[in-house]
């Protein structure tokens, strides 16, 4: 029974709640007699916050001393600290909440950040960060290296952790516990760090699309858009028309600049690639039921509306596709090493507002890796390096 439904006198004795909560009414004639048995179990913890993302960032010296962001998308209902076990040698320079700077608490088993501050009403997500010095082994001409992140007491979603290397550093054979963030693809880290309150129904839902072109079936058309740049173009409008039939098909380019279409009917027909801002690309070909049809293409910019009519075999739009897909994995390979936005405003935090200086390399190759779920453990990368 709730303490609250008892008596004044009963509610007085809280501190024996479940004493408190039995009163034996005698009728004439009964002898007395009550028999109690309860079984006390161990306490457990209750879930009051949990981070939906850690988006960690860590700078890199050839000395070996780094400086990392903690970055954490909280939900929170009534923690007012989130304990972090720094890794040996570590020391925590500053702490924010939503923005405003707050004061850590160090003590014998960790340091404290504070979770909530005077004035913020946590009723959604909101962000918690906090930026901590590590005076790391300097790095040698080779050999192997460790790098870790702290141990927080409330559960994570989906870490991501970019970490920007000196240049001098040729880094390979990376291992750990996290993987390389492209082994785990967008849709399903949006899937893992999804909004835990007040999510509508089904639109947690992830379903792998990407479209591999080389596993393309009899009947099936695919293709990559780029622009000159060779970056891909999502959202592009794919139409084919059967020009016999009249019949059309259409489809939208992915992320990736993919797109697929299947159950186009056999025989003369066209294939247009539109996107606002670009000239319209039209292809007039043969097409085909008994094998796949693969292409590439390059959209031009525009100003207003323009259509570019192209008509070549298959052969040549599947090669044309071949060369501008490796070509995009060449652009995106480089791209993954290019530092993030993250790492300029932590190099510039450096500069102007952090109270430590800090030796941090302007320019140097950035390595990115993701983590599902973690539950009070430590995040490891370990990788091999030479220095050139």
């Amino acid at each position: 029974m709730d303490v609250r439904e008892a008596a004044a006198i009963g509610r007085s004795l809280t501190r024996f709640p479940l004493q408190a909560a039995f009163r034996y009414n005698r009728r004439p004639g009964d002898t007395p007699k009550l028999l109690l048995e309860w079984t006390k179990f161990p306490d457990s913890t209750v879930l009051s916050a949990v981070a939906e993302r850690a988006t960690i960032t860590t700078l890199t010296n050839v000395k070996g001393k780094s400086l990392t962001e903690v970055t954490l998308r909280v939900r929170n209902h009534a923690q007012p600290f989130v304990k972090v076990e720094l890794p040996p040698g570590a020391t925590l320079l500053s702490a924010e909440v939503e923005g405003q700077r707050v004061k850590p608490v160090v003590g014998t088993d960790g340091s404290r950040v504070p979770l909530l501050r005077a004035g913020l009403n946590p009723s959604g997500a909101y962000t918690v960060s906090f930026v901590y010095l590590h005076s790391g082994t300097r790095f040698a001409k080779s050999g192997a290296y460790e790098m870790e992140l702290p141990k927080l007491d409330i559960p994570v979603n989906l870490l991501t952790w970019e970490i920007s290397l000196p240049d001098r550093l040729e880094v390979r054979q990376f291992g750990g516990n996290a993987l390389a963030a492209e082994l785990f693809p967008a849709a399903a880290q949006n899937f893992v760090a999804f909004d835990v309150d007040g999510t509508e129904a089904g639109s947690n839902v992830w379903s792998q699309t990407g479209v591999e072109l080389g596993s393309l079936e009899a009947g099936q058309i695919g293709g990559i858009v780029v622009d000159p740049n060779g970056a891909v173009v999502p959202g592009a409008v794919v139409t084919v028309v059967n020009t016999q039939t009249g019949a059309s098909l259409t489809a939208n380019s992915d992320g990736e600049g993919r797109w697929v279409v299947s159950g186009a009917q056999a025989g003369p027909g066209t294939v247009s690639i539109s996107r606002p801002g670009f000239k319209t690309v039209q292809y007039e070909l043969q097409l085909s039921s008994s094998q796949p049809t693969r292409m590439g293409t390059t959209l031009e910019p525009a100003s207003v509306t323009e259509t570019v009519q192209i008509t070549s075999g298959l052969a040549d739009l599947s090669q044309t596709s071949r060369r501008i897909e490796e070509q995009v994995r060449k652009n995106q390979s480089l791209l993954m090493l290019t530092p993030s936005q993250n790492v300029v405003n932590l190099q510039r935090r450096v500069a102007g507002i952090l109270p430590v200086r800090v030796d941090i390399p302007r320019a140097g190759k950035s390595y990115r890796f993701v983590r599902p779920v973690v539950l009070e453990e430590e995040t490891k990368i370990t990788f091999q390096y030479k220095s050139k």
